[in-house]
């Protein structure tokens, strides 16, 4: 007896399974590209902090590792020197949405070298997301040292370098 959920007719050959593999492959290949990264982006956190220059609109921006102890030193005494933002009010972000450099993203998951887990900066401005959201001002040394720290990464082409030695110049 036939139930509803038999719907193969009698003599009717089986689904073919080959194409089931193909795309049963194809995901898993996907899988496994998205998972490893490409091979310049280093993983988030794993060994120090990982610094996201935004530049790029539609292609991956640069990215680098600071993880050297001395320099997130340095960035800690920078960020340090930083002043509560009073004009902050309801700034969702300091981040712009234009064309062009937009800032610079630091992520630190794993709270590495007493700094926040994540900070963002763009022209003096900056965002410290650590639990609470905190807006500071006078973070124009903090830009420009991670402006300096992405030339010298290597991470950046020749027009990415450009620009940011033109950014560079604005906050002197």
């Amino acid at each position: 007896m036939r139930t509803s959920t038999d719907r193969r007719t009698a003599g009717a050959p089986a689904a073919p399974l080959f194409g089931n593999r193909v795309i049963y492959l194809a995901l898993l290949a996907f899988a496994l590209l998205a998972a490893s990264g490409s091979a310049s982006d280093p993983p988030a956190g794993a060994h120090g902090l990982t610094v996201q220059v935004l530049l790029y609109s539609g292609r991956p921006d640069p990215l680098f590792t600071i993880t050297d102890d001395a320099r997130m030193a340095q960035l800690r005494q920078l960020l340090g020197q930083a002043a509560p933002d009073p004009a902050a009010g309801d700034r969702k972000t300091v981040l712009p949405s234009i064309l062009g450099y937009k800032g610079i993203l630091i992520d630190n998951p794993g709270g590495l070298g007493g700094l926040p887990h994540r900070i963002a900066v763009y022209h003096g401005n900056v965002e410290v997301r650590d639990g609470a959201t905190r807006f500071l001002t006078g973070g124009g040394a903090l830009e420009g040292f991670l402006i300096d720290e992405a030339v010298q990464s290597k991470a950046l082409d020749p027009r990415a370098v450009e620009l940011l030695r033109a950014e560079r110049a604005k906050l002197r």
